[in-house]
């Protein structure tokens, strides 16, 4: 497998096997992939030893041949992380077609937020317009918002689709009236994140909704807690996942809150109808706010 990137001009060509390429520069370039971290790698091929093994192996990545047209004589450092980058962009993005059997289980184990959460950077190439790779901040409709300043949105920008960037500009709109109800709102968009990851009940189906909102308030032993799973979905996908939507609403009836902890709290998980402003916003408005006790 070869892998050519054009430059303008260029002087030198360099041609490298990926077990060539120093480790440090290519595990700082396959860090920007959360399916490329090693405990997801692993779930997708269970016999993996080590990111090295991935990186190096003749049966993993090994064998495959970068090669470089650059305007230096000497390729530099920069010029093969990025082509390191273009080349583990391509087997992500494989790796994430790739059909895996799960089991489902209506069991939901809790864990602590900041075992599951942390600061991501993730890479964006080919944007266009106001969806996916552009900030939120940037985009020019009104669904424009700047993050970094909202208490509830647990990141500091939205790089989502359109439909997910409508549907944060709608949740700030209800956040006043959650507000007076609850204690703890937080709001998380769920970028890529393999704990996040749900299996439907019936099938092992493997789904990664969008948002996860966390809502807690106290009550007379403990906290009440509600994890509510959301996923805007753009019209033309309506049909095609409908299964992940009628997954979503058997959640709340069919998912069994584990505890992994001694507490008092108590526990709810809901998943919603679709978000969705050209056909369905009434159903999924009347939802949430049945669901929050929200209704006016």
């Amino acid at each position: 497998m070869k892998k050519k990137i054009n430059t303008n001009s260029f002087i030198n060509t360099s041609r490298y096997k990926f077990k060539k390429i120093p480790l440090n520069i290519t595990e700082a370039a396959m860090a920007n992939f959360e399916i490329l971290k090693f405990n997801t790698l692993k779930s997708y091929f269970p016999n993996l030893k080590s990111k090295r093994e991935f990186l190096h192996s003749d049966n993993c990545l090994g064998n495959i041949t970068l090669q470089i047209e650059s305007p230096y004589e000497k390729l530099q450092a920069k010029g093969l992380y990025n082509g390191t980058m273009k080349i583990l962009k391509e087997i992500a993005s494989y790796i994430q077609k790739i059909e895996t059997e799960y089991e489902g289980t209506k069991e939901f184990y809790a864990k602590r937020i900041h075992e599951v959460l942390k600061d991501k950077k993730t890479y964006i190439d080919n944007t266009h317009g106001d969806g996916v790779g552009v900030s939120q901040a940037m985009i020019v409709s009104e669904d424009s918002m700047d993050l970094a300043f909202e208490p509830w949105y647990v990141y500091n920008d939205n790089y989502g689709t359109g439909e997910e960037k409508a549907f944060v500009k709608y949740f700030k709109g209800i956040f006043k009236d959650l507000r007076s109800k609850y204690d703890e709102i937080y709001f998380v968009r769920n970028e890529r994140i393999p704990a996040l990851a749900i299996y439907e009940f019936d099938t092992g189906e493997r789904f990664e909704p969008d948002f996860l909102l966390f809502l807690q308030k106290k009550g007379t032993d403990g906290y009440l807690q509600e994890q509510i799973y959301i996923e805007p979905k753009g019209s033309h996908l309506l049909g095609k996942d409908k299964w992940k939507e009628n997954f979503l609403l058997k959640i709340e009836e069919q998912g069994i809150p584990t505890k992994t902890y001694v507490d008092d709290n108590k526990y709810r998980i809901i998943g919603l109808p679709f978000f969705n402003r050209e056909y369905k916003m009434e159903e999924f408005d009347i939802n949430l706010k049945f669901e929050t006790g929200s209704e006016k």
